[in-house]
């Protein structure tokens, strides 16, 4: 990456970290906008004629918002497995983004009662298999996986896994600001190998559950790397927006350059080229197929 030159941090009550006055009284009004919007829009989509995709919507809204999170996250973990020193400023917006795991874990639960309540994922529906004419060996070895007790089990194991590391990263990097101690930056790196393995693995299985399992007769054992991949995309893409914004706040102006975001575009490219790459093998794989 390129060469970043070293500047004096902004002391933690620099005025710059300050909210501005008009988005500081905005918030309120919005957040109780948007639940009153969030309340309504449940009884509408539980009440109307087209409410079956009520939970649908939802689950779009969500997944758009939980990817984001999820790739803040693996932006932190891989940096830290690289031992990369350039991506420090940023990497500390990532920290940011990555705690909204915390209430996408609360969020997720009209999810997780749907399935229960069987208006999201046709593979609840008892008469899925008949409607469908799906053999009863293949049916069986289905609902092994997808069944409400199963997925939410599993549901709850992503969460305290990507939350727990989300949350253990964050207090360490805000020790590690505060006294500045090295060995705590070691630990960081050190057991960053290991959350990648297991980030990877829950993301996977996640995208499999969540969404994959909406066509429940349909897969992909690329669609987890699909997910993965977006939402590494989308994180990058956030991050970039997120310091550009916060440094015409005067937050960041100094810390971050413009080989900051000259790295963030170069990555942002590979992950561009690589998502392009899942979308034209399948076509690829069809023309092979047909012509051979």
């Amino acid at each position: 990456m390129s060469h970043h030159q070293a500047v004096a941090p902004k002391p933690a009550d620099d005025p710059a970290f300050t909210m501005p006055a008009m988005l500081s009284g905005m918030s309120l009004p919005l957040c109780i906008g948007g639940l009153i919007a969030l309340v309504g829009g449940a009884f509408l989509g539980t009440t109307s004629l087209g409410g079956k995709f009520g939970m649908s919507a939802y689950l779009t809204a969500y997944m758009y918002a939980f990817t984001i999170a999820l790739g803040s996250l693996f932006f932190v973990l891989i940096q830290h497995l690289a031992r990369a020193g350039w991506s420090v400023v940023v990497r500390r917006v990532a920290e940011l983004m990555m705690l909204m795991m915390l209430p996408l874990a609360i969020l997720f639960l009209p999810i997780a009662w749907s399935v229960w309540g069987g208006s999201l994922y046709s593979w609840t529906d008892p008469g899925y298999q008949a409607e469908h004419g799906v053999p009863a060996v293949v049916w069986a070895e289905k609902i092994r996986w997808l069944n409400p007790q199963w997925f939410t089990f599993r549901a709850v194991l992503y969460f305290v896994i990507w939350c727990a590391t989300a949350w253990w990263y964050y207090s360490k990097s805000q020790r590690q600001d505060e006294t500045g101690e090295i060995t705590l930056t070691e630990s960081m790196q050190a057991r960053s190998g290991p959350a990648v393995i297991l980030f990877s693995f829950c993301t996977a299985f996640a995208a499999f559950d969540w969404v994959m399992s909406l066509a429940p007769m349909w897969f992909s054992t690329m669609f987890g790397v699909y997910i993965f991949t977006g939402s590494i995309l989308s994180a990058h893409c956030a991050i970039a927006l997120l310091s550009f914004v916060l440094q015409k706040q005067g937050a960041i102006r100094d810390e971050v350059t413009v080989e900051h975001y000259h790295d963030l575009a170069k990555l942002i490219f590979r992950l561009c080229l690589l998502l392009g790459l899942h979308r034209v093998q399948p076509i690829h794989a069809d023309l092979v197929r047909q012509y051979s």
